[in-house]
């Protein structure tokens, strides 16, 4: 799992004074399990939201009573909602879904908490990394004050897989020397999942498989230079269950070795 993680970067949240707030990251420690994200590429970043009230203690069997979306978050966490008088003071189960993408089928007016996990979402999956990732979060018997700030806890939708290299500093095969050439390394994530349901029921079908490429890029500081790559996601890709259509994950690492010249002779890999 993937968990949100505040960190300096972002700064105190924008809170708006005549609306109740919720800020989208986590405060403190990362659970047990869950890795936090990562700022650079985004992985904290909430654009925009919709924001369901339930009774307190009544998300799992009651229907929603107030629903907020959120078009846009000037400090990418926090989200300012206007909700109606007569709530404040009052306690609910606040359930938000984060940075859906674009062509999700929204129900209209009230929804129960199975209705909108049911939900379809798909992503197309972009080299260099994301603007932002689809996450969900629940809140539970949650005070509603006006100007008041609370911190919902969201989870990412999505595995995040990263490939660290180390390599021999060469070989000799053949009396040729080879060194490994990171600056044209790439790593591709085969049979990426590109959709999902937030209740994990979703199984893909054979065209929701894609290969998502990204190259290796040098870092440079103190300790001398490495090489990384923008984050690989894939959308859960569960085998329990799973139609014939299901294909393993993995991934293929690129790193060509080039070999040096001798006396007469041109290099080559």
């Amino acid at each position: 799992g993937a968990y949100q993680n505040d960190d300096m970067e972002f700064g105190a949240p924008t809170v708006d004074a005549d609306s109740f707030n919720l800020v989208t990251r986590a405060e403190g420690d990362v659970p047990e399990g869950m890795i936090a994200g990562d700022d650079a590429y985004n992985e904290n970043t909430v654009t925009h939201a919709r924001v369901y009230f339930f009774p307190a203690n009544q998300a799992e069997t009651a229907a929603s009573v107030f629903e907020w979306e959120v078009t846009s978050v000037a400090d990418k966490k926090t989200l300012s909602i206007k909700v109606e008088n007569d709530m404040y003071g009052n306690s609910y189960d606040i359930y938000v879904v984060a940075n859906a993408p674009t062509g999700v089928t929204w129900p209209e007016g009230h929804a129960t908490l199975a209705q909108l996990k049911a939900l379809q979402f798909a992503t197309t999956w972009k080299d260099g990394g994301e603007s932002s990732l689809l996450m969900d979060g629940l809140l539970v018997n949650q005070a509603v004050i006006k100007g008041d700030v609370a911190t919902i806890d969201l989870t990412r939708a999505m595995a995040k897989v990263t490939l660290k290299v180390n390599a021999k500093p060469s070989l000799e095969i053949d009396g040729r020397t080879y060194t490994p050439d990171y600056k044209n390394m790439s790593v591709e994530l085969v049979n990426s999942v590109t959709k999902t349901k937030l209740d994990g029921t979703y199984y893909p079908a054979a065209d929701d498989y894609v290969i998502i490429t990204q190259d290796y890029k040098a870092q440079t500081d103190e300790t001398g230079t490495t090489y990384a790559h923008a984050p690989l996601y894939s959308y859960p890709n569960p085998a329990e269950g799973a139609s014939a259509d299901r294909r393993n994950t993995y991934l293929t690492l690129y790193l060509p070795w080039v070999w040096k010249t001798a006396p007469g002779e041109s290099g080559g890999q």
